[in-house]
């Protein structure tokens, strides 16, 4: 009988450590699916940066060639100018783009590269 006593005892402690490390499953678990929508995030902000580096890089290769194409380039021809001006605008917003930092110091989407199609989606449209 004292045995019996013995054993349940054990028994309770057992289960109640299996409880506590089901709990820490849980929380890990949890943690574990706000990483990965955190880097869920962080890739689709990747692949807009992207597609916007690469949108403007088309863009700006198709300006120039239509630049080289010309006979002759005269910068006081205002459609000679503004054609140079749209590729230098062009090749501007790449590089502004690519110099951002995705994530500030504390491992955060950040603020900066949130709205950037926003912002140079007139150098796409024109």
């Amino acid at each position: 009988m004292i045995g019996g006593f013995v054993l349940g005892g054990e028994g309770k402690k057992a289960l109640t450590k299996a409880i506590e490390y089901a709990k820490e499953v849980d929380n890990k678990i949890a943690q574990l699916d706000k990483s990965k929508s955190f880097l869920g995030q962080v890739q689709r902000r990747i692949k807009e940066l992207q597609y916007l580096v690469n949108s403007l890089n088309s863009r700006a290769i198709q300006s120039l060639n239509e630049l080289e194409s010309r006979a002759t380039f005269n910068p006081h021809l205002e459609e000679d100018a503004a054609k140079f001006r749209e590729v230098l605008l062009l090749i501007k917003a790449s590089s502004e783009i690519m110099k951002l930092p995705i994530l500030d110091e504390k491992g955060k989407l950040t603020k900066a590269t949130e709205n950037l199609g926003e912002k140079y989606r007139h150098l796409l449209e024109s």
